[in-house]
């Protein structure tokens, strides 16, 4: 385990030498749809389908059974960022805005993250790294702290092993030192700064992948044990 967390910490670290290359190809890289983005939209509807999936388990399972809601949540939970990562195919299929949702979105496209209230601590980005440490570290911080605590949470909540923190920390860290490092030479037509968040949600959302097997695999399988055939001792009479 702690060699493949460290080999996707390292792959995480070098995602952010994209930022090193022409500025023509950063642009194709983050643009809108682009290759990023929908590295990050199939990141959370993987994350979305396994949690569901492990939603099904559960709920075959007697001892996981009233963990069975808290999956649903997660996996509708990343559904809606899947969705709300490419506008809901908005531009990739072509059809327009409903007038009345185009008039409060700040870049009148199909999405909730864009409404003009969503902004300061309502801020989509701000929220999804709230959500992000507070479930893959704080969580099992206070599990690990408090026994008793953990106990009770987890007959309702899964909770994910502590060490997978480690390359969703890496990447925060990566996304505040590295990007440093090319931001003079850089020479892309979008902003910089959002060339790096870009970066950064699209390795969170790859990252959960990786949580939701996790959680998944603790789950029991409902799937009864193969019984074993019976084989003769003797060769029947003639």
């Amino acid at each position: 385990m702690k060699a493949r967390l460290a080999v996707v910490s390292g792959v995480v670290v070098l995602s952010y030498l994209l930022l090193a290359l022409e500025g023509v190809t950063v642009d194709r890289l983050v643009i809108e749809d682009g290759p990023v983005e929908m590295a990050g939209a199939l990141g959370l509807g993987v994350t979305a389908a396994v949690f569901l999936f492990a939603a099904v388990r559960a709920w075959r399972s007697p001892e996981w059974r009233m963990r069975a809601p808290a999956f649903v949540a997660l996996g509708l939970l990343f559904f809606l960022g899947a969705g709300e990562e490419i506008s809901w195919g908005q531009r990739l299929f072509g059809w327009g805005t409903p007038e009345a949702l185009a008039q409060v979105n700040v870049q009148q496209e199909t999405n909730l993250h864009n409404l003009a209230f969503m902004k300061g601590w309502l801020d989509a980005g701000r929220l999804f790294n709230l959500f992000t440490f507070g479930f893959v570290l704080v969580l099992p911080l206070a599990a690990r702290a408090a026994p008793s605590l953990a106990a009770r949470l987890e007959r309702l909540v899964p909770i994910p092993p502590l060490v997978l923190a480690v390359p969703f920390i890496v990447n925060q860290v990566a996304s505040k030192a590295v990007p440093a490092l090319f931001e003079k030479g850089y020479t892309g037509r979008f902003d910089f700064v959002q060339c790096v968040t870009e970066l950064k949600e699209t390795n969170l959302s790859i990252l959960f992948v990786l949580v939701a097997f996790a959680l998944l695999k603790a789950v029991p399988s409902s799937r009864p044990a193969a019984s074993a055939a019976v084989l003769p001792t003797s060769m029947p009479h003639a």
